[in-house]
């Protein structure tokens, strides 16, 4: 499947904000079932985990921001994971898609969030089922624009 960006992320690309800074304190949300049509619809399927920066809780307000995910420069046109990201479990399930997104992601349907989905075989893989407190590290996630 197709990695997507929302409308707001690719907006904001094309005007003056680069992906890194626009995700900036982001982190990843990973669901069962398909993917929907855009990221500017809200999630579809079971929240099954989280990725984030060494298995921190996702960044907040309210819980700081230890665990936003960052890149590095990798070759020409591609972002790599900065950091030990790791895989948090919530919920029993098969993976199925990932959505990225920014610590001010509220999660319904939007055109103004910035967001990037994919589905779990894209830019990271998690070959089994998750389960509820699992830690799996990330062993890389690149984001790549041809």
């Amino acid at each position: 499947m197709t990695i997507r960006m929302s409308s707001g992320l690719r907006t904001a690309l094309m005007i003056d904000t680069g992906m890194a800074t626009a995700m900036r304190d982001g982190y990843i949300l990973i669901y069962s079932g398909p993917q929907p049509e855009s990221p500017d619809k809200a999630p579809t399927g079971l929240l099954l985990g989280h990725i984030t920066t060494n298995g921190s809780p996702p960044p907040s307000l309210q819980a700081g921001f230890a665990g936003s995910l960052r890149f590095y420069a990798g070759r020409p046109g591609s972002l790599t994971n900065r950091g030990d990201w790791v895989i948090s479990g919530l919920s029993a399930g098969k993976p199925g898609w990932w959505r990225f997104v920014t610590y001010d992601d509220h999660g319904g349907a939007s055109s103004k969030a910035f967001r990037i989905d994919g589905s779990v075989g894209e830019s990271f893989d998690v070959a089994a089922d998750m389960y509820p407190f699992m830690h799996l590290r990330i062993m890389g996630f690149t984001l790549s624009f041809p």
